[in-house]
């Protein structure tokens, strides 16, 4: 069974330089994050596995697990050049998840008296930040209309209590905000249940925005990790709460949202690298916590905003499928950063350029600025994407603005529609049509034939 465990052995087997090991005690606030800065700072990008932990039991497992091609071919056992067609076949073929009585995520269950949040290593991210926080929980809860489970990925803050946690998930996810206001519109709590530490496949299929994809209704993300895994997610049934949760995860925190109460949550270091404002936002009441009994607590530093090298950032993907479906041009897909994405088409006729970057723009509520460049540009070579920008756009005719589109809450440089001074979620999106004419004239690429350098052995030349 492919869990957390399996992954970490494969890979200090298989490329041991992709795991640093921390032997000496290691404190959580600023810690795994401090080291993971340090070895960012050398260009060297490993799982950073804290063995000991000040306060606390539980060994920390510090990273975004796939961000390299190394890794990524470790974890779908797949060679680095095929990786992408692979995971899109995946994800084609969702696998249902599979209901069993038991599994490790039960070894020991904490209820009432017992339950005490702080005893988990949660980790301080960045300096400024109002406390530590809970950055790779897994957070799944059932839609009333449906009675199927949604999962997303939501930060949840440690407010020095033992059962109670600050929770942020209103933000992009409009699946999860309608649920949540059901909810409340009917005076009802909300059942959750925050799952930590499995397999990479896992995390990325819980926020994949992809297809339906789960015929027995339990989750429908479960069946697309299901797909990406190769075999069916086992599942079993929540201590406290009406969900679901992964057999094989290393701990979950089951608990209920009570309707119409927020609490001052915030600021936090956000995904793009500045400190999110202070928001009244709601809290988890937590009924149980059940763990592994040897369990590792997964955690995601913040501060690290690079995207993984190589093909396995799901976003790409989910937005070259939606594109894909409208213009059939489509080559590839490319996020420059968290807010830009890059666009490669086959430039038919003049226009499609501008009708492939809208459709992107309306996919999803980022990015915010999409780039449309020729099939001659090499999309993941960001000196050639800035190049096509600079010198195949005329700015009056190929910029395009589109002002008042709702992002993200989170967004630093977002506004309101009373208010470009008042942050919140609206912004201006941006097209570039960085396309050359197809009907006049365009001058040629000036290049150094490429049969006469590609394949130069320049050690030979260099020689005697």
């Amino acid at each position: 069974m492919k869990d957390l465990r399996s992954f970490l052995e494969d890979l200090e087997e298989r490329a041991p330089e992709e795991v640093f090991r921390v032997r000496r005690e290691v404190d959580p606030e600023f810690g795994p994050v401090a080291i993971a800065r340090k070895l960012q700072a050398e260009n060297r990008w490993p799982v950073v596995y804290c063995e000991k932990v000040k306060g606390s039991r539980f060994p920390i497992v510090s990273s975004r697990l796939v961000d390299t091609l190394r890794k990524q071919s470790i974890a779908f056992a797949t060679p680095e050049a095929k990786l992408r067609d692979e995971i899109v076949r995946r994800l084609a073929a969702p696998i249902p998840p599979r209901i069993v009585e038991s599994g490790p995520i039960k070894d020991v269950i904490l209820k009432g008296d017992d339950i005490d949040i702080g005893m988990l290593p949660i980790v301080k991210h960045a300096e400024l930040d109002a406390a530590p926080y809970i950055t790779a929980g897994i957070t799944t809860v059932k839609n009333p209309e449906t009675g199927k489970q949604n999962c997303g990925v939501y930060r949840l803050m440690y407010k020095g209590e033992k059962r109670r946690l600050g929770f942020f998930f209103l933000g992009d996810s409009i699946e999860t905000k309608h649920i949540y206001y059901l909810r409340e519109q009917a005076d009802e709590p909300m059942e959750v249940a925050v799952f930590l530490g499995h397999h990479p496949a896992v995390f990325m299929g819980s926020v994949f925005a992809g297809p339906s994809s789960a015929p027995t209704g339990i989750c429908n993300e479960y069946g697309l990790i299901g797909g990406l895994l190769q075999e069916p997610l086992e599942v079993v049934k929540c201590e406290t709460v009406d969900l679901y949760v992964p057999a094989y995860a290393e701990i979950v925190i089951e608990g209920v949202v009570p309707p119409h109460h927020r609490e001052p949550e915030a600021p936090f270091g956000e995904y793009h690298k500045y400190y999110g404002l202070q928001r009244q936002s709601p809290v988890l009441e937590i009924t149980a916590i059940t763990h592994r009994r040897d369990a590792r607590y997964q955690n995601i530093p913040m501060a690290d905003i690079r995207l993984p090298r190589g093909p396995i950032d799901l976003r790409p993907i989910a937005l070259y499928q939606k594109v894909k479906e409208l213009i059939p041009q489509l080559l590839d897909v490319r996020f420059l950063n968290v807010g830009m994405a890059v666009l490669k088409i086959r430039t038919e006729f003049d226009g499609l350029a501008k009708q492939a970057g809208l459709a992107a723009l309306g996919a999803a509520f980022r990015p915010t600025y999409v780039i449309v460049v020729d099939e001659d540009i090499d999309i993941h070579n960001t000196d050639e994407v800035l190049w096509a920008v600079a010198t195949r756009t005329k700015p009056s005719l190929d910029f395009c603005f589109i002002n008042d589109v709702y992002t993200n809450v989170l967004e630093v440089s977002g506004y309101t529609i009373r208010s470009r001074a008042e942050p919140n979620g609206l912004n201006t999106k941006v097209l570039i049509d960085a396309t050359k004419t197809v009907e006049a004239p365009f001058p040629a690429r000036a290049e150094v034939p490429r049969r006469l350098w590609e394949n130069l052995d320049l050690e030979a030349l260099s020689e005697p």
